[in-house]
């Protein structure tokens, strides 16, 4: 739903050519020391819950624990059409994992369960000891394979764009006890956009209020409401029990959404001017993040699983770096670290650093090598400078 991906270089040597820069408002502090970094792992992983490591593509789930890295058991395991599906761990740091072909997953959590949407756009409950479908092809004159041959037949006659699609079922997402996602099985075949319906224990339809609104994307939802983006560019803020839009910001794009809700905005032309803001999962409140003068963001970002901080990769002088700031409460926006990558280490931008445990994980490459590394945020977390972390207040 959220789409960032770019790609740059940074070389140890640069870190230690520019030991010192100053912020706007003239403050200076040293650069990061890129020798504080750990190796993890080999290959490319990113940070989850309950101190899992979750590849990117195909691998092995891996735990972090007080004796190292070891390779995760799955609590719960099963295959269905060509898909692994696996829970580990408990409680709150409970993940679910989807693995197919060279992609890995993390499914969104329902109650004790998991959301899986499958290639042939059927959804399903996952787990802990079971697999449900909830929403299938249906049967009869409603199928989806013969509104898939119709969709067909009028493509070749020339009475449907070629580039219109059946969309059956897309983006799932658990709204309370109901789930939202977008469909266009019940318009005009090659006119009516996706638009969202909602699925629970009553049945399963569209949401009248939002149909007028056309083509959304559904962003997060949390007890404040459902957070979507409409095709001209505003945020919008629903009302999940009436389905009305309750506050908008226009001219906004999301990057990321955080565990609580929270987003992470461009603002107009804000990707290459450095106009960021942290939304609450409401949209009652923005707060500018403080870009430091000389970094231009690249877009992919993540928060950690507190919603407390926020890693995002920045180019300086075109080289990347993670900038990883306060997401909430003092500081927010303005308190954050400035941090290089492991010595001879190029970052692999098409993977946003992921965050746990006062720890940003990093992907990178050495030489043909892509490995997973590790560091603490350090005087971040306190928001005081050291010899070794650049301290962002202002």
């Amino acid at each position: 739903m959220l789409n960032r991906r770019i790609t740059a270089v940074l070389l140890t040597a640069f870190l230690v050519a520019e030991l010192l820069w100053r912020w706007q408002g003239g403050i200076a502090q040293p650069a990061t020391s890129p020798s504080n970094w750990t190796q993890v792992t080999q290959g490319a992983y990113r940070i989850a819950g309950g101190g899992f490591l979750v590849p990117y593509g195909a691998g092995s789930v891996l735990r972090r624990t007080a004796f190292g890295i070891v390779r995760a058991r799955p609590e719960w395991s099963a295959h269905l059409r060509g898909i692994d599906l696996a829970i580990y761990g408990s409680g709150a740091g409970q993940i679910g994992v989807a693995q197919c072909a060279d992609t890995t997953e993390l499914l969104p959590r329902r109650g004790t369960g998991y959301l899986l949407l499958d290639t042939a756009q059927n959804l399903w409950q996952i787990g802990p000891r079971s697999v449900s479908l909830l929403l299938g092809g249906q049967a009869g004159d409603a199928s989806r394979a013969v509104l898939a041959g119709r969709v067909a037949s009028l493509k070749l006659e020339g009475s449907v764009p070629p580039a219109w699609q059946l969309v059956w079922a897309s983006d799932p997402m658990p709204v309370g006890q109901s789930i939202w996602y977008l469909s266009n099985r019940d318009g005009v075949l090659g006119v009516t956009p996706p638009h969202v319906w909602q699925l629970d224990l009553k049945g399963d339809e569209s949401v009248p209020a939002l149909i007028p609104l056309g083509n959304l994307d559904l962003i997060a939802a949390s007890a404040n409401g459902v957070l979507a983006s409409d095709v001209m560019g505003s945020i919008l803020s629903i009302n999940p029990q009436t389905g009305f839009v309750r506050r908008r910001i226009a001219s906004s794009l999301p990057i990321e959404a955080g565990p609580q809700g929270q987003l992470l905005l461009a603002r107009g032309d804000a990707i290459r001017s450095g106009d960021l803001v942290l939304a609450d999962a409401g949209l009652q409140h923005l707060k500018a993040i403080t870009i430091p003068e000389g970094l231009r963001p690249l877009g992919p970002a993540r928060f950690s699983a507190d919603g407390n901080w926020l890693a995002l990769l920045c180019a300086r002088r075109e080289e990347p770096v993670v900038f990883v700031v306060r997401a909430r409460g003092t500081g927010a926006g303005r308190i954050g670290v400035l941090i290089g990558p492991p010595a001879g280490a190029r970052i692999v931008t098409a993977e946003a650093p992921s965050l746990d445990s006062g720890h940003v994980y990093l992907v990178v490459r050495t030489g043909r090598t892509v490995e997973t590394w590790s560091r603490s945020i350090g005087s971040a977390q306190t928001a005081a400078g050291s010899a070794q972390d650049v301290a962002l207040a202002r």
